[in-house]
């Protein structure tokens, strides 16, 4: 069971996901906290903050960017990870989000 809460200020939105996460080991499940901060200077993007959190692995930040190539269809995503355990490793991913699949 998750609470979902979103608050938008202009340009800015602020999203919070707190909850319970099930996990296939029952001893895996975890209670999680998730907090992002967007930003949409201009209409086809998006700059993004994130931390991601549980009671059973160290958080993760994150930052990045989506450019929404067909407005709330299809976009590019760069973002840039670092697990607060091992702050100088830096993950880097590109990928690409395909959404309303069937959808009109």
């Amino acid at each position: 069971m998750n609470l979902l809460a979103s608050r938008e200020f202009g340009d800015f939105a602020l999203h919070a996901n707190l909850g319970h996460e099930w996990r296939r080991e029952p001893t895996q499940s975890a209670t999680i906290a998730n907090l992002a901060l967007t930003w949409s200077p201009i209409e086809p993007l998006m700059v993004f903050a994130e931390l991601n959190a549980d009671d059973r692995e160290p958080a993760w930040r994150s930052a990045g960017a989506r450019w929404w190539v067909a407005p709330e269809r299809f976009a590019l995503d760069l973002t840039a990870s670092q697990q607060n355990a091992t702050p100088r490793s830096t993950t880097w991913s590109l990928g690409f989000g395909w959404y309303g699949l069937g959808l009109h």
